[in-house]
């Protein structure tokens, strides 16, 4: 009803500038805010419509929670004329809706004090103060960080109240400690009604990206536009159609070689052959470089403002990456991670942390004296510890391990295990300084048997649990097969694959067989261009995809050994990056079959596409088999039948 009269112009909301939209109400749930003009006709004309909405809906009003707020040129016989129609109570200003301030004066601080109130509450119960340090890291995480998201995506925290805020937590994980912390970048994804006003006012002609500050910007513009900077260091342009159209081949939709060699340097040329081209030319998009997906997430983005630069494919602030993320990925209870985290950053109260603290005196071991007591020392090199690392299959392992650090030796165990066998040595680990606490500790000597039983039991009966709660459907890479199987009657399966060379070449294999497994129709194809092997598997797919649809085939399975490829066909995610590109393109193909499906197999069902693509062809040649196939792909056929 509202938006009714606001189209018959019965009622005119407000708006930020001329040009700008209006807008007469914003609703969310029980919570709505009306804007009209001060005068008699519009304030009945609302009076009525809650009228009706209240006998139609059979739900009240709330006078009595209902406020209203004039401009200051209206005067103040109107103002009393409009609170008697409405039935409200005027004030000065509405102080806060959805959890966030209406105005924002010259002071910042004393605006976002709620948040601190609202954090402090969560942090400050004597329940709180029960968990463990597994306990209280997920009430952080999951909790007490969420509570300021929605305001921090859209204002800029005043650097008091940031300090303010990590120095909260800082207290509540390390009981003594001040954190220390750096600004938080925020998202530009704001919902499309704030878009439209910001682009109103502060870039009617343009794009956020070539946007200026503007005179007297609000608070919330102000924030927005302080982060800019930011995303235009992380944006790149995704390949569609090429704003520079001259050198892309419109009629065979791909790079037009010749061009490249007479603009660019050799180097750069392999580059860009390597970006692919879609056969739809669609628009150029942006994409986020320090994501692998080319998605801009908060975490990418809060890593590049602390350290100015930021590596492709890794967000860790430092070399360790491997270490850090087992830290928090390995299929362990979430105390044994976070005691290896412990461990990794070296903040273990071991003598040594301790001495360097001046908390003891020397930093020698208290159990055998005659070290310093670091975690490895701890775990591995003092008596109590490398009697456990003794009486175990690993020994050597053990004994051959790098303990300069309990990073390093972390970084250097997943080489020579496998996740299974990490995770029970990561076991041990804690087991080991159990030990050393009981020993210093406790009146009984421990039983050291008895606690690497216990805990190997725990992370064991853990990841069973896991497995039951979280995987359910028991869906890993172990459950995809290992050999070639043959597709049902009447279904063509595609199988292909990539090879990335050396010299800067790329090669692409596809085979189409049928349910007996005969050969239909093989073809490779090698070209210049230097890519990464996603991209390679992601071309080599759409390679075989169309060798399928040109065959005219109605019912296909497309089968790859790149699981990532794989899964992001099934689940049709579009990401913006090249591979995204490319997904779209199997994803458009594909629905063009009257029936397709798409598995994943490991190399070893994979042999014949896998061979295909370092078949030796001339650079840039499509070879395509009907018939008469090399012999050495006809007797791998053979070798998947039997």
């Amino acid at each position: 009803m509202l938006r009714k009269a606001a189209h018959e112009g019965k009622i005119h909301g407000a708006r930020v500038c001329r040009g700008a939209p209006r807008i007469s109400h914003l609703f969310f749930a029980d919570d709505s805010i009306l804007f009209a003009r001060a005068n008699h006709r519009e304030c009945s004309i609302i009076a009525d419509i809650t009228s009706k909405y209240e006998g139609a809906s059979g739900q009240k009003i709330n006078y009595s929670k209902s406020e209203i707020t004039f401009s200051k040129k209206v005067t103040g016989s109107t103002r009393e004329e409009i609170r008697e129609i409405l039935n409200v109570r005027e004030v000065d200003k509405h102080n806060k809706y959805l959890g966030l301030p209406t105005i924002i004066g010259r002071s910042k601080k004393i605006i976002f004090d709620s948040i601190k109130e609202r954090m402090w509450k969560k942090v400050q119960g004597w329940k709180e103060k029960t968990l463990s340090k597994s306990g209280i890291e997920v009430l952080i995480k999951s909790v007490v960080q969420a509570l300021p998201t929605y305001m921090m995506s859209l204002f800029l925290f005043p650097e008091e109240t940031i300090n303010d805020l990590h120095s909260l937590l800082a207290r509540f994980w390390w009981g003594l400690n001040v954190w220390r912390l750096m600004n938080n970048p925020k998202s530009l994804a704001y919902e499309t009604l704030k878009a439209k006003y910001f682009k109103a006012k502060y870039f009617k002609n343009g794009s956020i990206l070539d946007s200026r500050l503007g005179y007297d910007p609000s608070y919330t513009w102000r924030s927005l536009w302080s982060s800019k900077a930011l995303l235009l260091e992380g944006l790149k342009w995704r390949v569609g159609n090429g704003r520079m159209c001259e050198l892309i081949d419109a009629d065979r939709r791909e790079w037009d070689v010749t061009a490249l060699q007479q603009t660019f340097y050799e180097e750069d040329v392999n580059d860009i052959l390597g970006i692919p081209i879609s056969n739809r030319l669609p628009e150029d998009i942006q994409t986020w470089c320090f994501d692998k997906r080319g998605m801009y997430t908060v975490r990418s983005g809060y890593w590049l403002g602390m350290s100015g630069h930021i590596n492709e494919g890794s967000i860790s602030e430092n070399n360790n990456s491997l270490a850090w993320n087992l830290c928090w990925k390995l299929d362990v209870p979430p105390k044994l991670s976070h005691f290896v985290w412990r461990a990794c950053a070296n903040i273990l109260p071991v003598k040594a942390n301790l001495h360097q603290r001046h908390i003891v005196s020397d930093p020698l071991c208290s159990v055998c004296g005659s070290d310093v007591e670091t975690p490895c020392h701890a775990m591995f090199l003092c008596q109590h510890g490398h009697g456990i690392w003794m009486s175990i299959s690993w020994r050597d392992l053990s004994r051959d391990a790098p303990k300069s650090s309990f990073i390093c030796w972390l970084e250097w165990m997943p080489q020579r295990v496998d996740n299974d066998e990490l995770c029970n040595i990561l076991s041990l680990t804690w087991a080991a300084w159990t030990t050393r606490n009981m020993t210093l500790f406790d009146e009984d000597p421990p039983k050291v048997a008895h606690i690497m039983m216990g805990f190997s039991r725990l992370v064991a009966d853990y990841r069973l649990y896991a497995k039951m709660v979280f995987d359910p459907y028991g869906y890993h890479l172990s459950t995809s097969p290992s050999t070639w199987i043959p597709p049902q009657l009447g279904i063509i399966k595609i199988n292909s694959d990539a090879a990335v060379f050396e010299n800067g070449e790329v090669g692409w294999g596809a085979v189409v067989r049928d349910s007996d497994g005969h050969v239909l129709s093989l073809a490779c194809k090698r070209f210049r261009g230097r890519c990464s092997p996603e991209i390679a598997e992601g071309g080599a797919a759409k390679f075989g995809i169309l060798l399928a649809k040109r065959m005219g085939v109605h019912r296909v399975s497309f089968e790859s050994d790149a699981l990532g490829l794989v899964e992001a066909v099934r689940k049709g995610r579009l990401d913006r990056n090249s591979l995204g590109l490319l997904v779209e393109d199997i994803c458009v193909i594909l629905h063009s079959f009257d029936s397709f499906n798409s598995t994943h197999v490991k190399r070893g069902g994979n042999t014949i596409a896998h061979y295909a693509a370092r078949f030796i062809t001339d650079v840039g040649v499509e070879s395509t088999f009907v018939s008469d196939f090399p012999p050495v792909f006809l007797n791998l056929a053979e070798l998947d039948m039997k």
